[in-house]
């Protein structure tokens, strides 16, 4: 076994394996789902009225027939929780805007996912 196999860094979840049980890292998350804010300061960095999004953070987002199976960290013989491998985003205004940023938005994720248990019938 290669000592890359037995130290191997999951960067897409943000957790270091050492071969014993890795913890990944709660702030990150292989797939979001959701709008993004970003702010551009172009022009006058003290002046908010000439920035812009670069997304579009108040759009509502819906993914479907999405599977995601099969994500573990290193050595590990279970999969990692769902809600640590996808992240259903909820845009928030920034009360604190133009101080700091980005300015935020009102959009939200949805996952709309197939639930045999449930239905027996893909939505």
């Amino acid at each position: 076994m290669s000592s890359l196999s037995k130290r191997c860094l999951l960067s897409m979840l943000g957790a270091l394996c050492t071969g014993a049980v890795a913890q990944p890292n709660m702030d990150y998350a292989l797939l979001a789902i959701g709008p993004k804010a970003q702010t551009y300061q172009h022009g006058k960095p003290e002046d908010p009225a000439q920035w812009s999004e670069i997304f579009s953070p108040d759009l509502d987002c819906t993914v479907r027939n999405l599977t995601i199976s099969g994500v573990r960290t290193c050595d590990s013989q279970s999969d990692l929780p769902i809600e640590c491998v996808v992240q259903v985003i909820e845009q928030k205004r920034n009360p604190d805007y133009p101080k700091t940023m980005p300015k935020g938005g009102t959009g939200k994720g949805s996952w709309v996912r197939w639930n045999t248990a449930v239905s027996g019938q893909q939505p």
